[in-house]
């Protein structure tokens, strides 16, 4: 079985760290957009998956929005 991806991996997005800079819900003025807040951000993406993808030995990385998955999965385990 694989381990869940991004849905946040398009090509093009903006990145700084070859980390995606992502739309998050909130209310604060920073360098990621605001998301709408019907839909899922990056942050509920992590903690919905974080359970799963925490018992994989191997992650195949297919975008920026994978590597901000892996760095709040590993904020989310270090919390």
């Amino acid at each position: 079985m694989p381990a869940y991806h991004s849905a946040f991996n398009a090509p093009g997005g903006r990145m700084a760290g070859n980390m995606g800079i992502i739309p998050i819900k909130s209310k604060i003025r920073g360098p990621a957009p605001p998301a709408p807040e019907d839909q899922e951000d990056v942050i509920d993406e992590a903690i919905d998956f974080f359970r799963a993808n925490c018992l994989f030995r191997n992650f195949e990385i297919k975008g920026p929005g994978d590597r901000t998955l892996i760095y709040l999965t590993l904020f989310i385990q270090e919390c």
